[in-house]
This record gives structure tokens, C-alpha cells and sequence, in this order.
């Protein structure tokens, strides 16, 4: 819950850089675009109105946003990579962050233990987008 509460915060902010509103509307227009229905998550700012314009306007610049979690020897790196419309070419910005093992979301750690896996992604946006 904590890692998708940082990451919304994360993303607003950069957004935030980029469109002219304040980072708590576009964490609360981010949320409601990207349909995250946790109400862990949503409580922690989610009973603020939304602004449906604000969304709309998160819509048009907002190409994808994917979480991906590596296992390396070691900690684990969470890579936030988000990309923006940005005229002809797209703006991609990544933030990396390090998480303990017992930090991490249950499924990474179950695809590394069970099938191996040293990297599990997360499509937060578009929503409907497939896991990878």
C-alpha cells in the first residue's frame, strides 16, 4: 500500500512541473484516471472532490505510467518510468528508489520465489493495459 501511496505522490509532483496545479488535486486526478479502487490508498487523500477537468487535462499528457520491481543481490530497485506527451516526441522520466525484501509487494517477492523472476512490472496506466 505504502509503494502505491509514494508513487501517486511521486507522479503528482512531477506532473505538477508540468501542469500549472498543485501536487495534492493532481494526486487526487491521478488516482481516479488510473481507477485505483484501494481504499487503503484512496483514504490517505482520496475524500477530496476530484476535478474532472484535472483528469481530463492528466488524460491528454499522460502516456503510461509502470512500476517495475528488480531483484538484484541485494535490495530491490523500484523504477517509477512515466512518459508525457511533449510536442512530436514523448518525455520519459524514471525515479528510482531501494526497498528491503520484506518491503516489497507480496507478489514480487512470490514470482522471484516461485518462478524465478528478478523483475515483476506493474502498468498503472493506461489501466486496462495488461501486466507484464
Amino acid at each position: 500500500m505504502h509503494h502505491k501511496q509514494d508513487v501517486y505522490r511521486r507522479v503528482a509532483g512531477r506532473m505538477a512541473q508540468l501542469l500549472p496545479a498543485p501536487p495534492a488535486a493532481l494526486r487526487i486526478a491521478l488516482m481516479r484516471l488510473c481507477e485505483e479502487d484501494d481504499p487503503r490508498v484512496l483514504s490517505s487523500g482520496g475524500e477530496e472532490p476530484v476535478d474532472e477537468t484535472l483528469v481530463d487535462r492528466l488524460r491528454e499528457a499522460l502516456i503510461a505510467l509502470t512500476v517495475t520491481f528488480e531483484y538484484i543481490e541485494g535490495p530491490y530497485v523500484r523504477v517509477v518510468e512515466l512518459v508525457v506527451r511533449n510536442g512530436d516526441k514523448p518525455a520519459v522520466y524514471r525515479n528510482k528508489t531501494y526497498a528491503d525484501g520484506l518491503d516489497v509487494p507480496h507478489r514480487v517477492t512470490e514470482a522471484r520465489i516461485m518462478a524465478g523472476e528478478t523483475e515483476t512490472r506493474f502498468t498503472v496506466y493506461p489501466p486496462t493495459a495488461a501486466e507484464v
